[in-house]
């Protein structure tokens, strides 16, 4: 169709529309970048879940999974969020906010679990959904030197080098407790059931007669 026709029907945008199906419109792209400013998971454990330290450490380990997370993407939060849902659909759950922005596993995991048996003071139904969440993300900019100035500093090096390891070595390279117990745990359900060293009776009995053929 002529831009002629277009623009008369469309006006200005007309012409644009005829640029555009001919592959003619040059005017570039302007893409705003953002930092996202919420993490979360949510987890839907294998089986309902009645023990509830187990339900702790799958949740602990989580955590940490989305912290390492916030560091590689050089973020911090100020909020945390944990939400239970049990075997009847009910759901539990408690948040918490920081005075100052954090990222180091042993203050939001502490909080994490106090948070987590908070909310499940009283309950006593099955887990089954787990959830986890950072909100309120800011933009982490501490200097990376083993020595540095400051806590934060330090600790920034620190998971630097932690983060070098795990690419070098393999994910679970460096697991925090919670990560070494829950990885333990699943171990120990996925093994392959033991065989047991008798075969069947026929078979015990047709291997007497070929040595003792009378």
């Amino acid at each position: 169709m002529p831009s002629v026709l277009l623009r008369k029907r469309f006006g200005i945008w007309g012409q644009q529309l005829w640029l555009f199906s001919r592959g003619e419109w040059t005017e570039p792209v302007a893409v705003k970048g953002k930092d996202r400013t919420t993490i979360s998971s949510s987890t839907t454990l294998p089986v309902d879940e009645p023990d509830y330290d187990s339900g702790l450490l799958f949740l602990l380990s989580e955590a940490t999974r989305l912290i390492g997370q916030l560091r590689r993407e050089g973020l911090q939060t100020r909020e945390l969020f944990v939400s239970i849902r049990f075997s009847d659909f009910d759901r539990t759950g408690n948040q918490h906010q920081f005075r100052h922005p954090q990222f180091r596993n042993s203050v939001i995991n502490e909080v994490v679990e106090r948070l987590y048996w908070d909310a499940m003071r009283g309950a006593h139904k099955a887990i089954r959904q787990i959830c986890v969440g950072f909100s309120n993300l800011q933009r982490f900019d501490t200097q990376s030197t083993l020595w540095g100035r400051t806590d934060a500093e330090r600790w920034e090096a620190i998971d630097d080098a932690l983060q070098l390891l795990e690419r070098r070595f393999g994910k679970n390279a460096i697991m925090t407790g919670a990560q070494f117990a829950l990885k333990k745990q699943n171990d120990f359900f996925n093994l392959p059931p033991a065989k047991c060293p008798f075969g069947p009776r026929e078979v015990a009995l047709k291997n007497s007669l070929k040595l003792n053929p009378k």
